[in-house]
């Protein structure tokens, strides 16, 4: 039966007088009586006082499904981003409901959900199933709440096997934190290449810049394993995180820096998970090469690892342009698409878009190093009780495996899940990666089931 058709209204070709030029097909859900189109948009240069606001991403709108075109249902609002602010009108014109709607696109407090506040769609894990089913048919029990996934499995003496749910090994993901062990290779990197070693501080990197700064003598080691006593991030950045689309765009490695130097330290010594420590220490890395990271990352770790489609944006335009227009987009909790994420401050602590297979494959290369130190893989702290801990940007759980722990680190975005989990004398690992928001406590739950046999087949 065909399905039912989406007022054209769901497709604007303007929004508050500007022009939209589409970089891409129209992605439509239905929902009962209502139907989400998500428009890949450009506004395009034009006349008055907006004419120089610059913007990609994706355009949400909700319309009533009927036979007839329906008009839009949406509350006015007020919409306010990074390059200017826009008083919504109060009434229900054509333009206003479309101001609504890239408000909805952008109001990633609820990641997608003022758009429509009602009739969340319900989560269907994709029947489309690639790779290894027997491999699939265990996990999908696990699975339920997500809808698009990919999985690899390590297993000792055998290749990595696979198996995705609407995605296959080759699929890009947001893999959020999962980019801070890679970070943290290129701090191993440099201390290996006698570069810097861990106990070189930030002023030995920033000298007269660090100095009067609560973390002047903050050494490497510190930023690699959360007791630096930096905040996970500046109140400010936090705040934004809950309100504005790709949060984290407009800042730029200076500001990292700058930020780091005047941010408070407290509870120093003691891990307290902190990405603003991450992606300063993957900044002074670089810099003390005279690299970016990105290119430093590509160069020294990326590249020889294989790694060719591990990558990390560094605006929404160069996202766009690398994916042809259709970056690989995720879904909030609540089943709403929202945007991708693109930046390059805190890029070093979770900006990296990869797939499984390559993920698998780096994952193989830790496992079988023959110098776990010179790989940042010895433990470096330890928690209180003794049973968690970090080396270098991975945690690790000594908890049911003592003598053989499981490094490990998740990640999270706007759209976006992520895990990878490793054991290095049992010779296994996972690597998670789901397009749906809030997925921790699941993919936690697959790492335990591998790292303790449970997967039959």
């Amino acid at each position: 039966m065909e399905g039912p058709q989406v007022s054209p209204c769901a497709v604007p070709t303007a929004i508050g007088g500007w022009p939209l030029r589409l970089t891409g097909r129209t992605m439509v859900r239905h929902h009962d009586q209502c139907a989400t189109a998500v428009v890949p948009w450009t506004p395009q240069r034009g006349t008055g006082t907006n004419a120089s606001m610059k913007h990609s991403g994706l355009l949400t709108v909700n319309c009533l499904v009927k036979e007839k075109p329906s008009r839009t249902r949406h509350s006015p609002m007020t919409m306010k981003n990074r390059i200017h602010e826009a008083c919504i009108p109060h009434d229900m014109t054509r333009r206003g409901m479309l101001r609504a709607a890239v408000w909805g696109a952008v109001a990633l407090g609820t990641w997608g959900t003022r758009v429509r506040a009602e009739g969340a769609p319900q989560a269907t894990l994709s029947t489309d199933i690639t790779g290894d089913e027997t491999l699939a048919n265990a996990l999908r029990p696990h699975l339920a709440s997500s809808r698009r996934v990919a999985v690899a499995l390590i297993e000792p003496g055998q290749p990595p096997r696979f198996a995705g749910f609407g995605a296959d090994e080759n699929t890009e993901f947001e893999i959020g934190s999962v980019t801070k062990p890679l970070t943290g290779a290129l701090l191993t990197d440099a201390v290996n290449n006698g570069v810097l070693t861990l106990d070189t501080t930030v002023q030995d990197i920033l000298g007269d810049r660090a100095a009067g700064s609560a973390i002047a003598d903050v050494r490497m080691v510190e930023l690699a394993t959360h007791t630096c006593g930096l905040p996970n991030f500046p109140e400010k950045v936090a705040a934004r995180m809950a309100t504005v689309a790709n949060p984290l765009g407009p800042y730029s490695p200076g500001d990292v820096v700058r930020t780091a130097l005047q941010s408070p330290v407290t509870g120093r010594g003691k891990i307290s998970y902190c990405s603003l420590g991450v992606a300063l220490m993957g900044h002074l890395v670089a810099f003390v090469q005279g690299r970016s990271w990105r290119d430093l990352l590509a160069e020294r770790v990326l590249g020889p690892l294989g790694l060719h489609h591990t990558w990390s944006p560094g605006t929404e335009r160069e996202l766009y342009a690398r994916t042809g227009g259709h970056p690989s987009t995720g879904t909030n909790a609540n089943g709403n698409p929202v945007p991708p994420w693109a930046c390059t401050g805190y890029a070093p602590a979770g900006m990296l878009r990869s797939n499984a297979a390559e993920l698998a494959c780096y994952l193989e290369h830790l496992i079988g190093v023959p110098n776990p130190a010179a790989a940042g893989l010895e433990p470096l702290v330890r928690d209180a009780s003794g049973q968690t801990g970090y080396a270098v940007n991975w945690q690790m759980d000594f908890r049911d495996f003592a003598d053989d722990p499981v490094y490990s680190h998740g990640g999270a975005t706007a759209g976006f899940s992520a895990i990878c989990a490793f054991q290095r004398k049992s010779r296994r690992g996972v690597v998670v990666l789901d397009a749906t928001a809030g997925k921790r406590d699941e993919l936690q739950g697959i790492v335990k089931l591998v790292m303790g046999g449970g997967i039959a087949g």
